[in-house]
């Protein structure tokens, strides 16, 4: 058994957690400040974003998709999670780096309340994208065998268009991000399709970027250290 550390503060070593999520934890071996505030959960991202894409297992897009009531999937050249819950129901373009744009897809999840600061921070993320597409972008192999976890990429949430700016969505959070206190810790959350939710007990409709026609511009750069 681990000996445990005289702790000067919590984040000096796991050992040292205290199980409060409030005022800070461990997570993954990374110390997080604090559990995000509902208002930073919901927050309306970047039109346009780089970091990095994961994915999800065989049959758990889909099936997310059809919990929360997503209609017309077939429209879509796939399904993703996006960080932030604002934007599900909504609709992005992804770029692979040397490739051309992809989509629109989905979004029908988001990162969980106390992974979202990990998530983006520490592994810079910023989507993750169905099986099927993970498959095509040979990060999984058609017998399962994962080849590489994780790929660079550009999220767009409008059609493609290279004059906006895009934002690193990491420095983006920190900059914003606020923390929450126990007075969020009863709140009960619920969805309703397309892009609507109830939080602290009021309905909040986040706005809706399904466009009817796909405007396909010049390809954008893409950074990523």
């Amino acid at each position: 058994m681990a000996e445990i550390p005289f702790c000067y503060a919590e984040n000096e070593s796991y050992l040292c957690d205290d199980n409060n999520t409030y005022n800070g934890y461990w997570w993954f071996g990374a110390w997080i400040p604090g559990m995000v505030s509902m208002d930073t959960w919901f927050a309306q991202s970047p039109n346009l974003v780089y970091g990095y894409s994961t994915f999800y297992g065989p049959y758990a897009m889909k099936a997310t998709a059809d919990y929360r009531g997503m209609k017309n999937q077939e429209r879509y050249v796939g399904m993703v999670s996006g960080m932030f819950c604002a934007d599900i129901g909504n609709q992005v373009w992804i770029k692979r780096y040397g490739q051309e744009w992809e989509g629109p897809f989905l979004v029908v999840d988001c990162a969980r309340q106390n992974d979202l600061y990990g998530i983006i921070v520490y592994r810079k993320e910023v989507v993750e994208v169905d099986y099927r597409t993970a498959i095509k972008w040979g990060m999984v192999s058609s017998n399962g065998e994962i080849l590489k976890w994780r790929t660079p990429v550009i999220v767009s949430k409008i059609p493609p268009n290279s004059s906006y700016a895009i934002i690193e969505l990491k420095q983006w959070f920190l900059n914003m991000v606020k923390y929450s206190d126990h007075n969020e810790r009863n709140y009960v959350i619920m969805y309703k399709y397309p892009s609507t939710w109830r939080i602290g007990g009021k309905w909040i409709t986040f706005p809706n970027n399904l466009y009817e026609h796909i405007v396909r511009k010049p390809n954008l750069l893409m950074y990523i250290q």
